[in-house]
């Protein structure tokens, strides 16, 4: 790549802007096909919430003509992710040889989460209704509130009945039972001077109850070292002298809440609200994936890595991403092509 990189020089910048133009005029092609997969409700009903507008018959495109591993994300943008219980292999990642649980203690496992969920529920939400005290519930609930307002969590609900009920009707078709919640308690950690909303599927026993297959790897802080070190070996090679570069960092908005899970009666999660008046417990659903959920990360990351295959094979610019930051060191004669087009 980087000869290619190099290759393209001070003209990147209008070869990119010309492929993009073309990728273009293909999604908008496309669009109708997607938009019939969600009228004619193929799409599941939660998954509607975060995805309706997701090209998917772009995406499908796309993956087949990169040639990309991962060949049922577009069908998990349709469907939902899986976020409890057995998480296929993607074909993306190191594979796990050896998962933590065999098929029976996987089965056993999520027999017991399923089986135990009411007595849990009723546990939770009335330590919630009590309160804690602790100052950070009141920042939690603020970190909620926004969420809800920017239609990331859906809520509130004032008892698992009527989240219970919520799901039947999303799901009418569902298996008896097969939708009953188990929550998740929210609670606070402090970061970066403010506080981060944390889910926790630990507790709740449904990391526990999930068999992962494949683990992500993140990339070293050195990448865009490593790409500088290509780069100028290969002008050495063509008896060039070293290009400048610059780098680019660029956030996923929304990140884990932007991916569509496929069993959204275990993402919901409980608070207590200190804000309310009278105090009370709530519960949200997130329709997206909750930050805790073990298998949130790899779910998420098949999403920015099929956006960083698309922009190194496509447009020539050496992308890498950590997590919902995407990293892209590139030729300074390529101006600001590369951050547009992502």
């Amino acid at each position: 790549m980087e000869t290619l990189v190099l290759a393209w020089g001070t003209s990147a910048s209008d070869r990119r802007k010309s492929r993009v133009a073309a990728l273009r005029r293909v999604a908008d092609d496309l669009r109708p096909i997607s938009a019939a997969v969600y009228a004619h409700s193929h799409m599941g009903p939660s998954v509607a919430i975060v995805a309706a507008n997701v090209n998917s018959a772009f995406m499908a495109v796309l993956v087949d003509a990169l040639g990309w591993l991962d060949t049922t994300i577009t069908q998990r943008f349709v469907e939902g992710f899986p976020i409890v219980g057995e998480v296929t292999d993607s074909g993306v990642y190191r594979r796990i040889r050896r998962p933590r649980a065999d098929p029976e203690e996987h089965a056993e496992k999520l027999s017991s989460f399923r089986d135990t969920a009411g007595e849990w529920n009723a546990n939770l939400m009335r330590g919630l209704a009590r309160g804690s005290g602790d100052e950070a519930d009141a920042a939690v609930a603020g970190k909620t509130r926004t969420e809800n307002s920017k239609g990331l969590v859906v809520g509130s609900y004032l008892s698992v009945g009527a989240l219970a009920q919520r799901m039947r009707a999303m799901f009418p078709h569902a298996r008896d039972g097969s939708t009953a919640p188990r929550l998740m308690k929210r609670f606070g950690i402090a970061q970066k001077g403010s506080v981060k909303a944390i889910d926790d599927a630990r507790s709740n026993g449904a990391n526990g109850a999930t068999r992962m297959h494949e683990t992500f790897a993140t990339p070293s802080f050195a990448y865009p070292a490593v790409v500088a070190i290509a780069v100028a070996a290969a002008a050495a090679c063509h008896g060039a002298g070293v290009p400048r570069m610059s780098v680019a960092m660029l956030d996923l908005r929304a990140a884990y809440r932007s991916i569509p899970t496929a069993q959204p009666w275990w993402t919901a999660f409980a608070i207590h609200n200190p804000l309310a008046s009278p105090p009370r417990a709530e519960i949200y659903l997130v329709p997206g994936h909750n930050f805790g959920l073990v298998s949130a990360v790899v779910n998420f990351n098949r999403f920015p890595e099929l956006v960083t295959i698309a922009m190194r094979a496509i447009f020539a610019a050496p992308m890498e991403h950590y997590f919902d930051d995407f990293i892209l060191p590139d030729l300074a004669a390529a101006g600001d092509s590369g951050t547009l087009i992502l």
